[in-house]
């Protein structure tokens, strides 16, 4: 790969991100909680990986955080009985779900994407593959992997239209990572267009779905059809809508959809799931909601 654009990245962009990730951690919970959850990472996944299944082939997968997790569990469920599986995460957000999962051998925080970090971690795990979900592409773990002979998958994957990757001043760099990567299984026509403008060979990628979906279905046919799945439920008679996983801009997109509708007549009930139900972002919410002129019930009233 071109040594220039390699050396950029190790010694000028991660000591950056390393001290970003530190200062950010001086006022953010989340932050500190996963540079906390690192200083013993090496220790607790050599504990784990001894403790594991043996098998002849291990399967590592890497996601963000919870929604790319759910992502990755029908593929861990395929192959869990087949391989061994090893889960790597960035966000403190997941770590629960990870710990309460009866289908993964081993677990551990992504170590910072450093080169030595990446030689380490893959020594370590030692993987017959490494699939990476959604976005959360490291470039010092792909040459790692790639080096050592190691297959790459990209699953779920998604590149939004005004993605940072395919800028022209660092989609060079973007391309030397993902030209390591063996197929990009991507979730729609319109992202397999934006992956060609970072991959050699359009043959790598191939448009799969959101393995998401399959999940949500999963759960779904899981339920009991005579539970319901709030108090109240089965005498109501209006249309439901369900948003999970939300940020501020999509509520109050969602908000002023729902304003809208109660003027043509409809009145359906919105249940509002945000990414991060704190208590701050909740009062955040329940004020928006009173600026559209709507009346909010938590689940716990």
């Amino acid at each position: 790969m071109n040594p220039l654009l390699r050396a950029s990245y190790n010694y000028l962009a991660i000591p950056a991100m390393a001290s970003g990730f530190h200062i950010a951690s001086l006022w953010n919970a989340k932050v500190r909680s996963g540079l906390e959850g690192r200083k013993d990472v090496w220790r607790q996944l050599g504990t784990h990986l001894l403790q594991s299944r043996q098998s002849s082939q291990t399967i590592w997968f890497h996601f963000t955080s919870v929604g790319e997790f759910e992502q990755v569990r029908p593929l861990i469920e395929a192959l869990y009985d087949e391989m061994r599986v090893v889960l790597t995460y960035f966000s403190p957000s997941v770590l629960r779900n990870v710990e309460q999962y009866d289908k993964v051998d081993a677990h551990c925080y992504l170590p910072l994407d450093s080169h030595r970090n990446a030689q380490r971690l893959i020594r370590q795990i030692q993987p017959s593959m490494l699939v990476f979900s959604k976005f959360d592409i490291w470039p010092n773990y792909v040459w790692a992997a790639a080096q050592s002979g190691i297959p790459i998958v990209l699953i779920a994957g998604t590149l939004h239209p005004k993605s940072r990757r395919i800028w022209p001043p660092v989609r060079p760099f973007f391309r030397e990572v993902h030209r390591h990567i063996s197929m990009h299984c991507v979730i729609s026509e319109s992202d397999a267009e934006r992956f060609q403008r970072l991959c050699v060979d359009p043959g790598r990628i191939c448009v799969t779905g959101d393995t998401r979906f399959d999940r949500v279905y999963e759960r779904a046919q899981a339920v009991p059809q005579n539970v319901p799945f709030f108090p109240g439920q089965s005498t109501l008679r209006r249309p439901v809508l369900v948003a999970g996983s939300t940020y501020r801009e999509e509520e109050e997109i969602l908000l002023e959809a729902l304003k809208r509708v109660q003027v043509g007549g409809l009145h359906p009930t919105l249940i509002l799931v945000p990414h991060e139900p704190t208590d701050p972002r909740i009062r955040e919410i329940d004020r928006l909601i009173a600026g559209y002129g709507f009346r909010a019930a938590h689940l716990t009233q």
